[in-house]
């Protein structure tokens, strides 16, 4: 009889400075006011997803972990600015409500390549969604008051300052009747230098 593999669900994200994650959560409490049937972030989820690996062997924890320590080994500290309120799809079927990352220097896009490589040469499937860097704010559950989150969100406005982003998180997830509960694994800095 063989024994079951121990598994783990994770993701790999860029934390968001503190100042921003205020800010966010400040248009969280407006958008709540539409009552809209949406599962809404809380303040210690508000992170970029880069890679969502789901559950994961135990024993390749180490691999991953050495293969994120590597490439922000490589990769420099990475100005961005938080801007613009969204969803995806789209407005008439909205089912993630975000925030967006802009980054001048195109270092998001070229770290998600990487880390993209990085897993599948471990195993893992290929990611078939485009990469558009973003923070998730909600879910939508239903279609309840969606006009109205809609309307609020074409009032509303964000724009943060830039900010500088200096490591990124491999993250544990482990769904709890209240709520997922995450813990970081691993947080390598980023120390590359820029090009000239």
């Amino acid at each position: 009889m063989t024994t079951p593999v121990a598994t783990v669900r994770l993701f790999i994200a860029l934390p968001t400075p503190a100042e921003v994650k205020q800010a966010m959560a400040d248009v969280l409490a407006r958008l709540r006011t539409t009552q809209a049937d949406v599962r809404w972030e809380t303040g210690g989820k508000l992170h970029a997803t880069l890679r969502f690996l789901g559950d994961t062997d135990e024993r390749l924890v180490p691999r991953i972990r050495e293969s994120l320590e590597a490439i922000a080994a490589a990769t420099p500290p990475c100005t961005v600015t938080y801007r613009s309120l969204g969803c995806f799809p789209d407005k008439r079927n909205p089912r993630v409500i975000w925030i967006g990352m802009e980054d001048p220097s195109d270092t998001l896009r070229r770290l998600n390549a990487e880390i993209e490589e990085s897993v599948r040469a471990i195993g893992f499937e290929p990611e078939d969604r485009e990469f558009h860097p973003h923070v998730t704010l909600g879910r939508v559950k239903s279609r309840r008051n969606v006009a109205s989150l809609l309307a609020m969100m074409e009032s509303l406005t964000f724009q943060s300052n830039p900010v500088t982003i200096r490591d990124i998180h491999l993250i544990r997830s482990e769904l709890k009747p209240t709520g997922s509960v995450h813990t970081i694994m691993a947080s390598p800095t980023f120390i590359g230098k820029e090009d000239p």
